[in-house]
């Protein structure tokens, strides 16, 4: 089984020439920060999750799956309740972001199902769900990438992109 949640620094925007850039390099540079804030504790989930299954430790992979979802959807709403500030694409880029959350959100969910689940047919629902969310990371990943590309481009920004796998 997989669980690998790769958290994409979408990098570093240098100002050219526009007299939004800066605020447009800040407000990347924030969406970043929301994203990579939680990387820690993303990275530290996964360990226990795993040596949670290793050990037939369902109970404990629902425990910690739940604990995680708390600590996603807490900064999807602090970013979904944000004002997006006045820039052309800025909105999209913030809804890019916020889908992402909400994906990591559904695999964490699953887990949570499973260590739950009192049946194998249950087990095996959840373990599905897993699998559907997992195969769907680069899709979520290209997006968020996009989206900050065409951001990026209306305030004559250079991107700098990178995906960390963790």
């Amino acid at each position: 089984m997989r669980l690998l949640v790769s958290l994409l620094l979408l990098g570093c925007i240098y100002f050219t020439s526009c007299s939004t850039a800066g605020e447009a390099k800040d407000y990347n540079d924030h969406l970043i920060a929301t994203q990579t804030k939680i990387l820690p504790m993303v990275t530290k989930t996964d360990v226990a999750i795993r040596e949670h299954i290793i050990n037939n430790q369902m109970d404990s992979v629902a425990t910690a799956a739940a604990a995680m979802m708390q600590v996603i959807n807490t900064e999807m709403i602090a970013l979904q309740n944000e004002k997006v500030p006045s820039l052309v694409g800025a909105e999209d880029y913030k809804k890019a972001f916020v889908e992402y959350f909400k994906y990591l959100k559904n695999i964490y969910t699953s887990y949570k199902m499973w260590g739950k689940a009192t049946t194998e047919a249950a087990r095996t629902e959840a373990f599905t769900l897993i699998e559907k969310y997992e195969n769907q990371e680069d899709d979520y990943l290209r997006y968020m990438q996009k989206t900050q590309k065409i951001f990026a481009e209306k305030h004559h920004l250079k991107v700098s992109s990178s995906v960390y796998n963790f």
